[in-house]
């Protein structure tokens, strides 16, 4: 015992990182949320997550992610884990672009405030009120060009001849 205890200690002194490691103050960002410019409320949040992701997509180790919608007080709040060298190095650094994202039953909904929801990451152990503003991906409906729409219709008018024609509809009208 007193072997494992002073070999313990040599490490201890030897290598202090190792004996106290300690994983950095995540940073905390929260706010209120604006889905179609009404304030979203808790009793409405059920189904809303939000998530912090590197600007280009990835995400940070250990995840972003707050899933049980909106707290009592109305806001989301999310801890955005700090690089450390030793124990967490796909954390973020300080100044870093980050982006936060909304989601609706799984479905991402456009952030529009901050703009495409990105954002400066702060230091360790610091808050920040980030209020965010999304609203649903309008569906995409196909639509027609303007030469699409006079190549429509002349396909429209051949079909309508092309059914006289052979109807002799043309014979009846004489």
């Amino acid at each position: 015992m007193l072997k494992k205890s002073v070999l313990f200690t040599m490490i201890c002194l030897l290598m202090p990182a190792i004996c106290f490691a300690i994983i950095p103050i995540p940073a905390r960002i929260g706010g209120t949320v604006t889905i179609g410019g009404a304030a979203l409320s808790q009793a409405d949040a059920t189904n809303y997550s939000f998530k912090v992701t590197r600007s280009n997509g990835t995400d940070l180790s250990p995840a972003t992610a707050q899933s049980a919608g909106l707290n009592a007080t109305d806001w989301y709040i999310i801890d955005i884990p700090m690089y450390d060298a030793n124990d967490q190095t796909g954390g973020a650094h300080p100044g870093d672009s980050l982006k936060i994202h909304v989601y609706n039953g799984g479905t991402e909904l456009n952030v529009t405030a901050p703009s495409d929801g990105r954002f400066n990451c702060g230091d360790s152990g610091s808050t920040a009120q980030i209020n965010l503003a999304a609203q649903a991906e309008p569906a995409n409906i196909p639509t027609l060009s303007e030469w699409g729409m006079i190549l429509f219709a002349m396909l429209l008018a051949s079909s309508i001849i092309y059914t006289m024609r052979r109807n002799n509809t043309f014979d009846q009208l004489r």
